[in-house]
């Protein structure tokens, strides 16, 4: 019994994700709770001065909060893959790469319609 557990202490990759969770916890418990709370105060004197939040705000606040979500799942064993930037930013799509593009059949260019001749009286 002592040789498995040997042998499971021994697998490298569950301390190397052991190192991993330890840095994502420090970045959402430091970087992203400081981000958040900068965010709040921001749009909560916004809204007092100008009657409702920065739309241009609220996109970056989303991304946040689902990376947050990522790392937590992280963390937690619930997933196994690793949030950013081992993967795009929430949010964002994953670069694609460079495909052949299927021919295309081109619209067919519509007809001018006949102008009208002034009317003579």
């Amino acid at each position: 019994m002592a040789d498995k557990l040997t042998d499971k202490l021994a697998v490298k990759d569950k301390w190397i994700r052991l190192i991993f969770m330890i840095l994502y916890a420090i970045v959402v418990y430091w970087v992203a709770i400081l981000v958040i709370a900068i965010i709040t105060l921001f749009q909560f004197i916004y809204t007092l001065f100008v009657g409702k939040p920065l739309h241009t705000l609220v996109p970056f606040s989303r991304s946040l909060s689902e990376y947050i979500k990522e790392v937590l799942g992280y963390i937690t064993y619930v997933t196994e893959a690793k949030p950013f930037p081992f993967k795009p930013w929430p949010g964002q799509e994953a670069p694609k790469p460079a495909a052949k593009k299927a021919a295309t059949k081109k619209p067919a260019a519509k007809k001018a319609l006949p102008k009208k001749e002034p009317e003579t009286k």
